[in-house]
Parts: C-alpha cells; structure tokens; sequence
C-alpha cells in the first residue's frame, strides 16, 4: 500500500463512507501534472447481481443491465427496502426505485461552488490542488458480465492464475455515470474495475512498469499537446492498451533492451483502436470505451495526428521533452569510453566481427579493405589512447560500410552468390549502424537502395531522417565521447565533424547516380565524395519514391530544394556545397527539370572545390543538359 494513501470515515446524505487514493498518484506514479484522483465507497449499500442474494444487514440494489450498453445498467431499490438516506437520491421508472448517479453527484456539487461534475467524479479545484472525487458502490461478486474474463486469462500467461483469484475474489464496483447512448443516461451505473486495474499494475515487472509510465508522458506530452476539445484518448485507454499487450504479448519478456519494442506495439494497438472506433475493455470486451466518444471528423483527426507519428517509427518518443533528454544519448550512441583500447564496446564490436562468415574465396580480394581489422586485432593489448581508441572504432565501422558494397561487385550474377553476399553485407551494415552514429544508417539506405529493396530502403531512410533532423541528434555519440574525453571535439581534433558528411570512397561504387562524380574525383590523390547526410537521405527518398509515388518523389525533390537554397550552415557545410548543388541538379535532370539542373551544376561549378573535386564531373554534366535543351529547342521549333 502506499504511503501516503489514507482512508477516512465520513457520511455524505445519510451514507457512511470512506475513500481511497486511486488513478496515476494511488498506481504509483508522481508525475508533476496528476492530478489527485479519490474514490469514496458508500460502506452501507451493496450492489448485487442476483436479488437472491438478498440480506437485510445491508442495503442492496441489484444491477438491472437489461437495457443498457455493455458495462452498463440501473441500480433497483428492493420493493422490500426503504431508503434510509437523508435526501432523496431515487427515481421512478416504471414503478420501480433506482438509484440517479446523476443526482448523487449533483448532491455532491451542491454542498462547495468549488465542486463540479466531471465525468463519474465530482472534481474540485481551489488553485493548489485538483482532485477528481468518485463516489461508487461495492459488489463483494465478480460480474457475471465480466466471467468470461476468467476462462479467457486461464488460456494466456499474463495474468497468472493466482492474480486471476485475487481479483475475482475482490468483487468491483459501480460508478455514477451513463451511457450515451443510453435512454436512462442520468440514472445508469458503470462497472468499474479500479481494485482489479490496481493489483494488475502492481503485478507489472519494472520494465513494464516503465513502459506504462512512458506510454502516459507520450499521450499527455505529445498526443493531448493540443486543444482541450481534441483531447480524446486519455491514460485510461493506454493502461488498456498496456494491458491488451501483455495479455496478447507474442514478444520476449519486457525488458531494458526492447522497451522502445513494446511501446511501438500499444501504439500500433491503440492507432488500431482509433481507425476502427473501438476499444474493447479489457473486462468486458463487448463495452467500447470509444462509443459515442471517438467518430467522425474528430476520428479522422486523430486518427491523421497517430499515423503521423506512427510514420516516424518507435522513435517518435523523442517527441515527448520529459524524456528525449534521456533518450537521445542512447540512439546517438552516447557510451562510456574506458581509459584504454581494451573497452567492453570495441571488445564487442570485434567479437561480432569475427562471427561474419567470410567465404575462403572472397577474402584475397577483401584484403586491402580486411587488413584494417588484422590491424586491430593485432594491437588489441596496446594501451591506445581515448582519441586512439575513438579513431579505430570509426575505422572498424567504416571498414564494415565498405565491405558490403565491395562485395555486390564481386558476384557472378546468379542469385546463389548474390544470397551469400547479401547475407554477409547484411551482417556487416547491421554492425555498422550499432556501433556507428546517426549517419551510418544512410549506409545500409543506400544499400538497400542499390539492390532495389526500395521500401526497405524507405523505412531506413524515415529512422534516419528522424534523427538527423533532430538537434539534439545532429552531433554523433563517437563525436560527444569525445568532447567529455579532451574538452573539444573531433571537428577540432581531426579538422572536421565525423556527421557533418558522409565518406564515399571513389573505388567503390555506392549508388549508380555518383559513378560520373567519383571517376572525376579519382584522378586526385586520396579523394573521396563528402556529402552531407541530410541532403543524400533526400536524394535517395527522391530516387526511392519514383518507383512507387511521384508526387512522394516530388515533395523529396522539393525539400533538396529548399535545403540546398535556403541552408545557413544547418544541414549543409560550407565546404560542401558543391556537391549538395551538384547532387540537386542530378535529381533535377532525372525529374525531367533540364533548366534546373542546368542552373544547379553551374551553382556547383561555382564554388571552391576543396574537398570533393568534381568540378570536371559539373562541367560534363552541364554539357549533355545544355545539348539535350538545343535538341529539344530545335524539335519545338
């Protein structure tokens, strides 16, 4: 129990009570915007399903659902009993007494001008403290509504059947609110699961635990960021989405490493829920906690916001500021670095390494791009450095990159060989990306791309273009390593910002839309294509959507746009804005925008070639579109 939860004793109209801390404070949660949710029995008056069970030591309704909604019903006064409260509470519907909710919680109201109805609660507000107050009535039965429930949990591993026992054995309760779609809504009851809800939530693992807790920051950060009329989900539709996940759950045990998993599938769920206008109580299935609730144009709206931040993938957390903080550090690949070489994380790194299994035939022509790691391998004892140890792990990563494109142009054709070296680029991309930094992703992008799994290379490209666009992500993990190591960062180490581009060796073909720009660049000694991250992960959105959606391909298109126009040193170093012109003009020319393109590859001519040197690659470039628009000049005229 918790600490501060108190009961008290007190009478309301006659009716002896006592209450509980309940909702997000009594789950055992503190977030700075919960508020204080109380539930407050009525200790004299029982509910019962079966007016059989009549006694006369207390006072009971029977819960008549006859006509109402699943979940719902009327509370009936025995011809045998008399009300014994101090005002009258109970009206007449075809000659028998029910008990109003409605005028229950109007005679709450009544008594502070701080008291209004909200839902089944009575809520109060004086300026320090809100609290939500739920009169309810105890039924010491399970409800038979509710008796599937059983049999359902018996034949899943969440609950477990001790659990189920317990909570049978403690009943429910009802509250004081209708169904709108109901005949009888002021004076209906619901059933209400709160003791039940509560002793599931204790059973939750701690990582589970965590989960529910980063499910509510997202709905009340991110979702429900938004006008008080919009706000339709609320953290009782996540806890059942908690629950459905666990109760349904086809994933391995919650814990630390697929936590990000697990919230994608409630969100997934709930995006569900929303576009069909269901959401079945865990309880009773049959009773839509979205009825009369969430449909039309206020469906379609949430439904757009969900898909929204479904597109982003499980990532889309970073949108909720409470814990993007925390969070960012893990996907930039934020890790301790040990004193020296021998780290765990290299240690890692290496160890998955070796467990590629390189074909005896493909490894003398790997052996220039292998001997790095023998390297490695050889020095694994030295005591390196902080910026030694940074400086051979980028190595590594980059050593892996480049494998899996050296090896699609090794294979003889046949889809035997293309298996085999599919496996093992895959395998090293994989790595690539755990170990490396935000930018590394668009390796296993183009990839995907260059072997024409082009939605595979799309869903690469959104996880990518969430990070990078990101802030806080901009920087890579290796490069804040670091910046706490020496107190600068590797810009200033190294003379440049490991995610301020994208290396391309010129010996290995990454993307047949740069071949022309890297034969160019080959006649200079150790040259390589810098490209910026972002303006190569529009690149290839543009080149991946025209096989599926132009007006996709388009908005891409547009974007590289604005970018490379409009950048001030963002995205977009200034060193690097040769190539950025340049690859804007090869998206043009491929769009069928000639006088663009044109005026792109002129832009690229026009600016220092330091690094990339492809100014003779502008100049071809320009040549072919300016006899293509005097072809197509002389055909109009």
């Amino acid at each position: 129990m918790d600490i501060n939860e108190r009961f008290y004793s007190f009478t309301i109209y006659g009716f002896k009570c006592s209450q509980i801390l309940t909702g997000s404070r009594g789950e055992g949660f503190r977030f700075e915007k919960s508020d204080v949710d109380l539930m407050v029995f009525l200790k004299d008056l029982r509910v019962i399903w079966d007016c059989n069970k009549f006694c006369n030591t207390t006072e009971h309704l029977v819960f008549d659902n006859s006509a109402s909604q699943p979940g719902y019903g009327l509370l009936q006064l025995l011809p045998t009993q008399k009300a014994e409260s101090e005002i009258d509470l109970f009206v007449m519907i075809k000659g028998k007494s029910y008990l109003s909710g409605a005028a229950l919680k109007a005679a709450m109201c009544s008594g502070s001008p701080r008291f209004r109805i909200h839902g089944p609660c009575a809520s109060l507000s004086n300026g320090i403290i809100e609290a939500d107050v739920a009169v309810c009535i105890l039924s010491d039965d399970w409800p038979p509504l509710a008796s599937p429930f059983v049999g359902r949990c018996n034949k899943k591993a969440w609950p477990k059947p001790d659990l189920i026992h317990d909570i049978v054995k403690s009943g429910c309760h009802v509250v004081p609110i209708g169904s709108k779609s109901g005949d009888n809504e002021d004076v209906e009851w619901r059933i209400s699961f709160s003791v039940a809800e509560r002793k599931l939530v204790n059973d939750l693992t701690y990582c589970q635990f965590l989960l529910y807790g980063l499910l509510k920051l997202f709905l009340d950060e991110v979702i429900n960021n938004c006008y008080e009329e919009d706000k339709l989900l609320c953290s009782y539709h996540i806890k059942t989405a908690v629950f459905w996940t666990l109760h349904n759950n086809h994933l391995p045990e919650c814990c630390p490493r697929n936590l990000l998993n697990y919230f994608w599938v409630c969100l997934k769920l709930l995006l569900e829920w929303v576009d069909e206008g269901n959401c079945p109580n865990f309880f009773i299935p049959e009773n839509n906690m979205f009825r009369n609730k969430i449909y039309g144009p206020a469906q379609q709206k949430l439904s757009q916001k969900l898909n929204k931040l479904f597109e982003d993938g499980p990532l889309c957390v970073l949108e909720c500021p409470s814990i993007n903080i925390y969070l960012s550090s893990i996907l930039t690949n934020d890790m301790p670095i040990s004193r020296t070489y021998t780290d765990p994380i290299l240690l890692e790194l290496l160890s998955e390494v070796e467990g590629i299994n390189m074909p005896f035939t493909l490894l003398g022509k790997l052996a220039n791009w292998l001997e790095p790691l023998t390297i490695i391998e050889d020095n694994i004892d030295s005591n390196v450095s902080e910026i030694g140890a940074l400086v051979i792990r980028r190595l590594t990563i980059n050593v892996l990159e480049n494998i899996a494109f050296i090896l699609l142009s090794l294979i003889s054709g046949n889809n035997r060989s293309f298996y085999v070296v599919d496996k093992i680029a895959c395998q090293s991309l994989k790595l690539s990306v755990k170990f490396g930094n935000v930018s590394d992703v668009l390796f296993s992008a183009m990839y995907y791309y260059r072997t024409s799994r082009f939605k595979k290379a799309l869903s690469t490209l959104d996880l990518a273009k969430f990070l990078l666009t990101k802030p806080c992500l901009m920087d890579s993990g290796i490069d804040r390593c670091a910046e706490k190591i020496t107190g600068q960062s590797l810009f200033e180490v190294a003379g440049r910002n490991s995610t301020s581009f994208l290396k391309l060796y010129n010996t290995v073909i990454y993307m047949n839309e740069l071949v022309k720009e890297q034969e160019h660049s080959l006649a200079f000694p150790c040259s390589a294509l810098r490209i910026p991250p972002y303006v190569l992960l529009l690149m290839l959105e543009f080149l991946c959507q025209r096989y599926f959606d132009e007006k996709k391909a388009q908005a891409a298109l547009n974007k590289l746009f604005v970018v490379v126009h409009c950048d001030e040193g963002i995205y977009i170093d200034e060193d690097l804005e040769d190539i950025s012109w340049q690859i804007l003009g090869i998206c043009q020319e491929l769009s069928g925008n000639l006088r663009g393109a044109l005026y792109a590859y002129r832009k690229s001519l026009a600016f220092d070639q330091t690094w990339n040197k492809i100014s003779s690659a502008s100049e071809e470039r320009i040549h072919y579109v300016e006899n293509l628009l005097q072809k197509n000049n002389a055909t109009i005229s």
